[in-house]
């Protein structure tokens, strides 16, 4: 989580003010994938905080699809729901030095 929270946080200006080439959103969409396969086949978490996870992993995943064209939505928009989903995890994990975005 802490290597996606970097990757959207040095682009966060430029989503947030509509300047994000398409291009930059389909590659930040990539990462997100890749990302939450690694968490998913590393996850050894207690039955609830699982849970959670696969709540926060479903949100990130509805947000790559839309940022990579495969789902129906502004790149934009795909980019806000993984950064809503970085800050859910921020609220429901004790994750040292992990800071929501803003």
């Amino acid at each position: 989580m802490t290597d996606l929270r970097a990757s959207f946080a040095k682009d966060l200006g430029r989503i947030h003010d509509g300047t994000l080439p398409p291009a930059d959103y389909a590659r930040l969409g990539a990462t997100v994938e890749a990302k939450v396969a690694s968490i998913v086949d590393d996850c050894k978490l207690p039955l609830e905080a699982d849970a959670q996870l696969h709540l926060i992993v479903a949100e990130l995943i509805a947000g790559a699809d839309v940022m990579q064209g495969k789902a129906a939505g502004a790149p934009a928009t795909g980019a806000h729901t993984v950064v809503t989903a970085l800050n859910n995890y921020a609220q429901h994990f004790d994750h040292p030095e992990f800071e929501p975005l803003g």
